[in-house]
Protein backbone atom coordinates (compact mmCIF):
# COMPACT_ATOMS: atom_id res chain seq x y z
CA UNK A 1 0.00 0.00 0.00
CA UNK A 2 1.67 3.59 -0.95
CA UNK A 3 2.27 5.67 1.73
CA UNK A 4 -0.45 8.96 2.04
CA UNK A 5 -0.22 11.73 5.15
CA UNK A 6 -4.09 12.13 5.86
CA UNK A 7 -4.88 16.03 8.11
CA UNK A 8 -8.23 15.70 10.15
CA UNK A 9 -9.10 19.40 10.91
CA UNK A 10 -11.40 19.08 13.86
CA UNK A 11 -13.80 21.72 15.87
CA UNK A 12 -12.21 20.76 19.28
CA UNK A 13 -12.42 17.58 21.81
CA UNK A 14 -15.26 15.74 22.31
CA UNK A 15 -17.16 14.53 25.11
CA UNK A 16 -17.28 10.93 26.70
CA UNK A 17 -20.82 10.53 24.97
CA UNK A 18 -20.10 11.76 21.55
CA UNK A 19 -17.15 9.98 21.63
CA UNK A 20 -19.13 6.61 22.06
CA UNK A 21 -21.79 7.79 19.66
CA UNK A 22 -18.69 7.97 17.13
CA UNK A 23 -17.32 4.34 18.72
CA UNK A 24 -20.60 3.21 17.47
CA UNK A 25 -21.23 4.37 14.27
CA UNK A 26 -17.95 3.17 13.50
CA UNK A 27 -18.89 -0.20 14.50
CA UNK A 28 -21.84 -0.28 12.82
CA UNK A 29 -20.21 0.68 9.19
CA UNK A 30 -17.48 -1.64 9.79
CA UNK A 31 -19.95 -4.55 10.49
CA UNK A 32 -22.44 -3.16 7.50
CA UNK A 33 -19.20 -4.19 5.27
CA UNK A 34 -18.72 -7.28 6.89
CA UNK A 35 -15.23 -5.60 8.03
CA UNK A 36 -12.99 -6.09 11.41
CA UNK A 37 -10.41 -4.22 13.27
CA UNK A 38 -8.17 -4.06 10.67
CA UNK A 39 -10.27 -0.94 8.88
CA UNK A 40 -11.22 0.59 12.52
CA UNK A 41 -9.06 3.80 11.62
CA UNK A 42 -10.86 4.17 8.19
CA UNK A 43 -14.37 3.67 9.86
CA UNK A 44 -13.50 6.26 12.34
CA UNK A 45 -12.15 8.77 10.09
CA UNK A 46 -15.44 8.12 8.13
CA UNK A 47 -17.87 7.84 11.44
CA UNK A 48 -16.05 11.51 12.36
CA UNK A 49 -16.91 12.85 9.24
CA UNK A 50 -20.34 11.39 8.74
CA UNK A 51 -21.44 12.36 12.30
CA UNK A 52 -20.00 15.57 11.83
CA UNK A 53 -22.44 16.30 8.68
CA UNK A 54 -19.96 15.11 5.78
CA UNK A 55 -16.51 15.85 4.36
CA UNK A 56 -14.19 14.98 1.86
CA UNK A 57 -11.85 12.14 2.68
CA UNK A 58 -8.32 12.44 1.21
CA UNK A 59 -6.70 8.90 0.89
CA UNK A 60 -4.64 6.99 -1.16
CA UNK A 61 -6.74 3.67 -0.20
CA UNK A 62 -9.84 5.01 -2.11
CA UNK A 63 -11.20 1.05 -2.27
CA UNK A 64 -11.70 0.84 1.66
CA UNK A 65 -12.28 4.22 2.51
CA UNK A 66 -15.37 4.42 -0.49
CA UNK A 67 -16.66 1.15 0.79
CA UNK A 68 -17.61 2.95 3.91
CA UNK A 69 -18.36 6.01 2.60
CA UNK A 70 -20.88 4.72 0.69
CA UNK A 71 -23.01 4.28 3.97
CA UNK A 72 -22.13 7.64 5.09
CA UNK A 73 -24.66 11.21 4.77
CA UNK A 74 -22.51 13.50 2.90
CA UNK A 75 -19.07 12.13 3.15
CA UNK A 76 -17.30 12.47 -0.34
CA UNK A 77 -13.66 10.12 -1.39
CA UNK A 78 -10.69 11.67 -2.67
CA UNK A 79 -7.91 9.60 -4.15
CA UNK A 80 -4.64 11.08 -3.00
CA UNK A 81 -2.53 8.40 -5.54
CA UNK A 82 -3.97 9.72 -8.78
Amino acid sequence: MPECSVACAGTGSRSTQSTRVLGVRAGQLLGSIGAGSEMAVDAFLVADADLRGGAVVATCDPHDIGRLASLATHVKVADLGS
